[in-house]
């Protein structure tokens, strides 16, 4: 039967699983109506409408953002790739290099924190 194929129901989805799912969903859900895919289907005249075609595969891209918007299969696969962009973009902005500027800014405030210790250690010796 369908049910004993191991596919994900919400039942079947661990507690862990679907708390990181409800999570991401509050960024996905607004992007995906945005874009035309709803609960009920893809909206007329939308991006989401105008991809969709008479062959649309099972289990494809278009099929894959249709059942997340209606809260299927699709809601973990979304919000993995989710979840994965924003992990990605994560590192790559850990590992950029600081520009100059802000380079110098913390420089600067590195050196009038140092001298404002000092100031007030010289002051406090004079009394």
């Amino acid at each position: 039967s369908r049910l004993d194929s191991g596919a994900s129901t919400p039942d079947r989805i661990p507690c862990r699983k679907r708390s990181r799912i409800a999570r991401t969903s509050i960024v996905t859900t607004p992007v995906l109506s945005t874009l035309g895919w709803s609960a009920m289907g893809p909206r007329a005249a939308s991006i989401a409408a105008a991809l969709q075609t008479a062959s649309t595969p099972a289990r494809g891209v278009f099929a894959t953002l249709q059942s997340a918007a209606m809260g299927g299969y699709g809601a973990s696969v979304v919000a993995g790739a989710t979840r994965l962009v924003v992990g990605v973009a994560t590192f790559i902005r850990a590992a950029t290099p600081k520009p100059r500027q802000e380079r110098e800014k913390d420089t600067q405030r590195e050196d009038s924190g140092r001298d404002d210790d000092e100031d007030t250690f010289y002051r406090a010796a004079k009394r």
